[in-house]
């Protein structure tokens, strides 16, 4: 019984996380193209009128799912993206403290954060124990994913200084 409780729960977890993501990567996408940051961005960057929704956008990431899940294992990609993921949480997380400094008293800030600094500081270590162990564990594919943030580097850099000239 307690096994199926368990499945279960990991079973609504995944949804869950799935939801977040269908709902979340393509609205990326489309903030991303509506700052000029991403190739094509003009077709990227219109929303439905009808849904209001990026649908392009979401059209695009259907795709890029269905071409990695056809082309490479889908366990592997997770192994290969849990590497950038954490190291984007650390500067996440890290990014809190750099807010509190250019603002320690709230007076512009729009958030607030219980028990701070300590959430911040658990959440670095538990995200540095991660990467540490992706290091030892699974050396090509951090390798692998570094390489695709290091390919996307010059690419933002190049979109990035064309949008400002414009």
């Amino acid at each position: 019984m307690g096994g199926r409780l368990l499945s279960i729960a990991v079973l609504i977890s995944l949804l869950g996380t799935l939801n977040g993501k269908i709902v979340s990567f393509p609205r990326v996408l489309f903030a991303m193209a509506n700052d000029g940051l991403f190739p094509f961005a003009k077709q990227f960057a219109k929303i439905n009128m009808r849904s209001r929704t990026p649908n392009k956008s979401i059209w695009f990431m259907i795709f890029l799912g269905i071409l990695m899940i056809v082309f490479t294992n889908p366990d592997r990609l997770t192994d290969i993206a849990i590497f950038t993921t954490f190291l984007f949480y650390i500067l996440v997380f890290a990014g809190v403290f750099k807010l509190r400094k250019k603002d320690p008293f709230g007076e512009k800030r729009s958030f607030s954060m219980p028990l701070y600094p300590w959430i911040p500081i658990v959440a670095i270590c538990g995200s540095l124990y991660v990467e540490i162990s992706e290091i030892m564990h699974d050396l090509s594919g951090v390798i692998i994913s570094m390489a695709i943030v290091a390919v996307g580097y010059p690419v933002y850099i190049f979109l990035s200084r064309r949008t400002n000239k414009e």
